[in-house]
């Protein structure tokens, strides 16, 4: 068989020629490997055509014989047959289940393990791997998981920018639940490997290396504290507000957010190292909306433990002002204001908690918003067209403010969202 290579190969004329049949069986030669790594080339290239074209290449029973390639004797074979599943796998969710199916990760990860893997077939194997672990919807973590030993040994030994970056993200894919984050943890020095690439000057690293500490640190309280009692890492989480890539400084506050839904000890780490309230509150009146709105959830989510220490350290850096702003400002999302009203409805319940414990004779934040005038806007808001935001304003009038009328249109719209006569629906 001879394969004459074109600038624009004939893929249509031969599928409609219905020789895809024929190539398949090709793939069937035992007594010729040359020919069947010449098959898996013509298939790879008709699959990189169209997507119609690319269906038949799958529909005519590709994907199995170049999974079964995999443990083939012939290096040729098998690295043509990885740069294949590679390319598919990252085509389609569809096919990605379909290469798992057929068994496909564990002899990828032996190649890529191989004692004599070539630079070549470690970078194809890599991507492979990375794209069996990506995509939505999202692939049961049980069906990768596999593959977290062999990802962590590549961040370790491939220096090569290229090998890092899809390692990395097949890693953050991977380390999703809390016993894959424990696997990344107990593979040594992984932990300290990643802390370390949060100072990588390439993006494409630094983004992937945040998720997985996300990952971990959204685990159990241990996992928790392995990240940020890491050495240096709290310093370099603070440094990061000044990265000059938005997407990073998203990722790391991301990141915050995971820590603050852990122990009151573990927030103290936080917040008692490097300012990060101050830095927090400083941030989110620079950043953009999409920075902003995680921010929110940091404040939220911490505001939400309702501690007493937490909620006055973050009065006294001016956090209620930051919410008022949201709340003055007619272009603020939807998002935004339901974050902020629940922030307050926190601060709030905080206020009264400190009344109970003789601590305030006064609920400080009802105090506060008095001296702003701020109750005509919360009445305004009731008339949102968001009804998250009505809700979410109704209690707090309900519960802090009984001064001010509860509109009947807002009551009505609470049946509406228990689907009794909702015409949305």
């Amino acid at each position: 068989m001879v394969i004459i290579y074109l600038d624009e190969p004939p893929i249509q004329q031969i599928v409609n020629a219905q020789l895809l049949p024929r190539i398949i069986k090709f793939l069937q030669r035992e007594d010729d490997p040359q020919l069947r790594v010449e098959a898996v080339c013509v298939l790879t290239a008709i699959f990189g055509g169209t997507y119609a074209q690319g269906q038949e290449v799958i529909r005519n029973g590709a994907i199995f014989w170049f999974a079964k390639f995999l443990r083939s004797k012939n290096e040729e074979l098998r690295f043509h047959s990885v740069r294949a599943l590679g390319q598919i796998a990252g085509d389609s969710t569809a096919y990605r289940d379909e290469i798992l199916a057929n068994g496909a990760l564990e002899p990828l990860l032996k190649i890529v393990e191989g004692f004599r893997a070539t630079p070549n077939i470690i970078k194809e194997g890599i991507i492979a791997i990375s794209n069996l672990c990506r995509g939505k919807p999202l692939v049961p973590v049980e069906m990768v998981k596999a593959a977290i030993p062999t990802l962590c040994k590549t961040i370790h030994s491939q220096p090569d920018s290229d090998f890092l970056i899809d390692a990395i993200w097949a890693l953050s894919y991977a380390s999703r639940t809390e016993e894959t984050a424990q696997m990344v943890l107990d593979f040594p020095n992984t932990l300290s490997a990643l802390i370390s690439l949060m100072t990588s000057p390439f993006v494409s690293i630094l983004i992937p290396s945040l998720r997985i500490l996300g990952n971990i640190c959204s685990g159990n309280d241990a996992q928790t504290d392995a990240v940020i009692d890491h050495p240096g890492f709290l310093e370099k989480v603070y440094n990061l507000f000044q990265h000059p890539k938005k997407t990073v400084r998203r990722e790391n506050v991301c990141l915050i957010s995971n820590i603050v839904t852990g122990t009151e000890s573990q927030r103290n780490k936080l917040f008692k190292s490097f300012s990060f309230m101050e830095k927090l509150i400083s941030c989110f009146k620079n950043e953009p909306y999409d920075v902003q709105r995680e921010i929110l959830h940091v404040f939220c989510t911490t505001l939400g433990h309702e501690c007493v220490n937490e909620f006055l350290a973050f009065l006294d850096a001016g956090l209620l002002n930051c919410y008022l702003s949201i709340l003055r400002d007619e272009n603020s999302e939807s998002s935004a204001l339901r974050l902020v009203l629940e922030g307050i409805y926190y601060m709030l319940k905080t206020g009264r908690k400190m009344v109970t414990e003789n601590r305030s004779e006064d609920n400080i934040v009802l105090k506060e918003l008095e001296k702003v005038e701020i109750f005509d806007q919360f009445d305004m808001l009731q008339d949102h067209n968001d009804k998250g935001v009505c809700k979410a304003v109704t209690k707090i009038l309900e519960e802090f403010m009984p001064f001010i009328e509860i509109k009947q249109k807002q009551k009505e719209s609470e049946v509406d969202d228990d689907g009794e006569e909702d015409s949305d629906d």
